[in-house]
C-alpha cells in the first residue's frame, strides 16, 4: 500500500478530505491486520508540512520518503522500497493528487508489471474533474479503480475469521464517520 501526500498543507484543499482521510484509515488498519506492508510519501515536506497528524500516528513504523517528482516510481528509493518486496504484484494507491502524482505512480508501476489498485474514495484532487478525469484514466490504462471498502472486503474474502472480527470496529468507525 502507497500511501501518497496526505500531508498538512493538501489536505485542506482536497475536495472530499474528511472522505478521503477516513478510508485510508480503514485501508491502513486492513493494510496492519494482513500484514501488507505500507510506503508513505511526502512531497517537499519543508514546504507543504508532514503527513497529517490524525494518520500520521497510525503510521509511526512506516518508512516515510520525501520525494520532489510527481511518480514515486521516479524516485530511486521509493522505487528501491517497493521493489525491495520481492513477491510484490499488486500495489493500492491512496492519497492525493489524483490526476497527478496518483495518475503518474499508477501508470509507472503498470508499466513495470503491477496489478494497480485505486481506492476512489481514497484519493482525490483540488478540483472535482480532476479527481473524475484521473480516475477515468487510470481505469483506461488498466488499473482497477475500487472504494475502500470493496477493496476490504476482497482483502478479506469472508467473515468467518479472526481478522475480519478484529476489524469490526474499524469498517463500524468508517461507516460512522465517512461522508458519501
Amino acid at each position: 500500500m502507497l500511501i501518497i501526500d496526505l500531508q498538512d498543507k493538501f489536505l485542506p484543499f482536497l475536495k472530499h478530505s474528511g472522505r478521503v482521510l477516513q478510508s485510508t484509515k480503514l485501508l491502513v488498519a486492513v493494510a496492519r491486520e494482513l500484514n501488507i506492508p505500507m510506503v508513505v510519501t511526502e512531497h517537499n515536506p519543508k514546504r507543504i508540512g508532514p503527513t497529517v497528524q490524525e494518520l500520521a500516528v497510525k503510521l509511526k513504523d512506516v518508512p516515510v520518503f520525501s520525494k520532489e517528482i510527481f511518480s514515486c516510481f521516479g524516485d530511486p528509493a521509493i522505487k528501491k522500497a517497493i521493489q525491495a518486496h520481492k513477491n510484490l504484484k499488486n500495489i493500492l494507491l491512496v492519497g492525493c493528487e489524483t490526476h497527478i502524482c496518483i495518475l503518474q505512480t499508477a501508470i509507472a508501476a503498470l508499466n513495470l508489471g503491477y496489478n494497480v489498485h485505486v481506492a476512489a474514495n481514497g484519493v482525490s484532487s483540488r478540483k472535482e474533474v480532476d479527481w473524475n478525469a484521473g480516475l477515468d484514466r487510470i481505469a483506461r490504462c488498466g488499473a482497477v479503480v475500487a472504494t475502500s471498502e470493496m477493496i476490504a472486503y476482497e482483502l478479506l474474502g469472508r467473515s468467518d475469521t479472526a481478522h475480519f472480527k478484529a476489524l469490526l470496529p474499524s469498517f463500524k468507525d468508517w461507516v460512522n464517520r465517512t461522508e458519501d
